[in-house]
């Protein structure tokens, strides 16, 4: 399992090669066969669980090295390009040896043979990259790595890390000792605890409710295991996702892995190698010389995070309802969109009081790395985790291990001392359980998600917001995760005369923001959107030069799958919360929106010559206003049936509970309070919603509600129903401003089609069966 060095140098960056190991070349059939057939999964001592993943691990390394292996660069460059074919090599040898004989005698008969061998090899290639170009967006949305790699193996200038500062003032010359720089730089976050007692803290007191033992079933273990994506790279013992996906049909093996997560839970220990984790470094922004500003991400054993998920699922059935309502983070039935839309209709609530708000963001130094381990095992026993499953987590997080890997060039092992492990399945809700009490410190509306915490603040209740910050800073010289000042900002919302007053954190005085980056939002203190949606269509805009710079299909299919996977996500992240509404005033945005989409079907091979309309119809594909309203219908609808763990407090339902009805905020104030309020989700939505009938209400999945939508949608359409507003009537709208007159003229002609072609859940064309499902 592990890498072979080919040929070592003494210039590692550019010359050593390793053989690695081709997981795509092999198939799950024949993994599996080796495994009934070759292998005994029995143990042959299970007197600890060191001995029994050693011998595990002897196991599945035999069955990997059947798999075909390839030589690749250490600075992952390929050794060869991914669309060579033996024939492509055959044609470009011909024609570099036709071109050698002209050079030697260079008659016309020689540059003709040579310049078509040359036309030759160049038509053959072409169709070798359009082939490849197919086979790496096929599958975009659950693999990008093939395609993203191909991409960047086209820049001119590579990435890498190359030189950073030692700090001494000097660099360094290797990608070993970048390596090593980067691990010393790691691990310099890690904090030591201080010793002595705890201070009592009824935040956690012992719970009258006890886990202490859990039961591991094998058919819970294969179920993870048949959940694992092939797509993932192998941790550091090597044991790639796919082996493990497998051999999952195996029952022998399953039985094998089960009877050593057993003897993990009976012990209360985990394998060494469990505990170590492969360290890559990304690059986050400011000076690239800097090893502060590489952002570490880890890789740990896949077979470890199985485990920690079958842990992971125990807790949470015992802890579900004793995490804290304003976290977001890690949470199921909450995101960044719920965090946002809480917090926005906090703003409202306030504003519309008559009162001024102050949006303050604390900024945590290096969260997820300094969490003592002392401390986070004392909450635990508070929520009431003891026994067994105490002592998995204690080892879990102790004595743990690191190394950062450079272009294959690997540091020293640096020992962790503090934190949750980032990258493993347990970290993040460890560390939502560390924070938990933090809502319960304050008076003001707080709002979390995972190390991000804002609070919602009257900014007239100056003595309130300092006695919040206050208790802030008591709960930080508690429980040592510290604050970083010259990170936490405050947003002073420009509405109610807002005094713009000032606030300190440990005597250092918050930096005040026109806006502030929430979420991967944009919010400034206008509480208008226009430089997210600025943003975005900024951001889409440029991965759409990126990816038609490099690539050369234009195939339908194939820009279809880059532009749905890679460039619409840019135009939708939390769009319920900063949709702008399809109004007077409001036209130039939903246009500009608009356009990104306009502009890359125009690339489209097939159809780029042709209007917009009708380039929508070929491509199944709605305007991105529709999508954005059918969004917010579908949002509407998971927070009224109970399917989100958020928005009752957003959506009201009338007494017959099938209506949402105003918030009956009072609209006192200014004009422009008014406009905030009305482009808000849940008045935004109201019109449509209330024109859908009950049954789709009523829908049991989100699933069927978008079917309900789409036959709803196609039955008003077959009655011609007119002059009632419905969500797909914008985009009659939209694409009438578009094209003008020419588009009202083919407007009988869009219905007949849309009645034609029913749309899917997933927007594609389908047909139904006589079942009723889809075919």
């Amino acid at each position: 399992m592990l890498d072979l060095v080919v040929s070592p140098s003494t210039d590692t960056r550019v010359k050593q090669k390793v053989l690695k190991p081709i997981w795509g070349k092999v198939s799950s059939e024949k993994l599996l066969n080796i495994s009934i057939n070759d292998i005994d999964w029995d143990f042959s001592s299970t007197n600890n669980v060191q001995d029994m993943w050693a011998e595990l691990h002897g196991k599945l390394e035999a069955v990997a090295a059947t798999v075909p292996a390839a030589s690749v660069y250490l600075d992952n460059r390929p050794v060869k390009l991914p669309w060579s074919t033996t024939a492509l090599k055959r044609m470009r040898k011909n024609k570099d040896r036709a071109w050698a004989e002209f050079d030697v005698d260079p008659t016309d008969i020689n540059f003709s043979n040579a310049i078509s061998k040359q036309h030759t090899f160049a038509e053959e290639e072409f169709k070798a990259k359009v082939k490849y170009e197919k086979k790496i967006t096929s599958n975009l949305k659950q693999n990008c790595k093939a395609f993203y790699a191909y991409l960047r193996n086209k820049r001119q200038v590579k990435s890498s890390i190359v030189s950073l500062d030692r700090g001494d003032g000097t660099r360094t010359d290797t990608t070993a000792e970048s390596a090593e720089v980067l691990a010393t730089a790691f691990s310099s976050v890690f904090v030591r605890e201080p010793p002595g007692p705890l201070p009592k803290n009824d935040s956690f007191e012992v719970n009258e409710c006890v886990i202490d033992d859990m039961v591991i079933r094998s058919s819970d273990v294969k179920k993870q295991l048949l959940k694992l994506n092939i797509f993932k790279s192998s941790g550091p013992d090597g044991v790639h996702p796919k082996l493990l996906k497998s051999l999952a049909y195996d029952d022998n093996f399953v039985e094998a892995v089960t009877q050593l997560f057993v003897k993990c839970s009976e012990t209360g220990t985990l394998p060494e190698i469990w505990k170590s984790a492969s360290v890559v470094a990304l690059f986050k922004k400011g000076s690239k010389s800097d090893p502060l500003n590489y952002r570490p991400v880890s890789l740990t054993c896949i077979l470890c995070k199985v485990y920690e998920k079958l842990v992971r699922e125990h807790l949470l059935d015992f802890l579900e309802d004793k995490i804290s309502k304003h976290q977001h983070g890690f949470v199921k039935g909450k995101s960044c969109l719920s965090n946002l839309l809480e917090t926005f209709d906090s703003i409202l609530d306030l504003l519309d009081e008559g009162v001024p708000v102050d949006l303050l963001y604390f900024d945590f130094s290096k969260a997820f790395d300094t969490v003592p381990h002392f401390r986070l095992l004392s909450k635990l026993e508070g929520f009431g985790i003891k026994g067994k499953v105490l002592e998995i987590i204690k080892d879990f997080l102790t004595e743990r291990t690191m190394r950062v890997c450079v272009e294959g060039q690997w540091s020293e092992v640096k020992h962790v001392l503090s934190g949750v492990p980032q990258g493993s399945v347990l970290g993040p809700l460890l560390f939502i359980l560390y924070v938990n009490d933090l809502p319960e410190m304050v008076k003001n509306k707080i709002k979390l998600f995972a190390d991000d915490l804002k609070l919602i603040c009257n900014a007239h209740d100056h003595k309130s917001i300092a006695d919040d910050i206050s208790e802030l800073e008591i709960w930080e010289s508690i429980w040592h995760l510290k604050f970083n000042p010259s990170k936490c900002k405050v947003v002073h919302v420009n509405f109610n005369n807002n005094p713009n007053s000032k606030y300190l954190l440990n005597e250092v005085e918050l930096g005040a923001s026109a806006q502030e980056k929430d979420l991967g939002v944009i919010t400034h203190n206008s509480l208008l959107w226009n430089e997210q949606i600025k943003t975005s269509v900024s951001k889409a805009n440029q991965m759409i030069c990126w990816v038609v710079r490099n690539l050369i299909n234009r195939n339908m299919n194939v820009m279809l799958s880059i532009y749905k996977a890679l460039i619409r996500p840019h135009l939708e992240y939390c769009v319920q919360l900063w949709n702008p509404v399809a109004t007077h005033g409001n036209w130039a945005i939903v246009l500009e929106l608009e356009s990104v989409q306009r502009r890359f079907t125009r690339l489209i091979d097939e159809v780029g010559t042709l209007p917009y309309s009708r380039r929508l119809e070929i491509l199944n594909l709605t305007t991105l206003a529709e999508r954005r309203i059918r969004g917010d219908l579908i949002e509407a609808f998971k927070a009224t049936s109970g399917l989100t763990e958020y928005g009752q407090g957003l959506f009201k339902m009338s007494r017959s509970g099938l209506n949402l009805v105003s918030s009956n905020r009072c609209c006192k104030s200014t004009t422009k309070l008014r406009n905030l309020q009305s482009s808000f989700l849940l008045e935004r939505v109201i019109p449509f919603w209330n024109k859908l009938p009950p049954e789709v209400k009523l829908s049991t999945s989100v699933l069927n509600f978008k079917i309900g939508l789409e036959s709803f949608k196609k039955d008003m359409i077959s009655k011609n129903v007119v002059n009632v507003l419905h969500f797909w009537n914008v985009s009659s709208e939209v694409v009438g401003r578009i094209e003008g007159p020419n588009y009202v003229k083919n407007k009988e002609k869009h219905n007949e089609y849309l009645l034609s072609h029913p749309f899917d859940a997933k927007n594609r064309f389908i047909n139904l069966n006589s079942t009723g499902k889809y075919s």
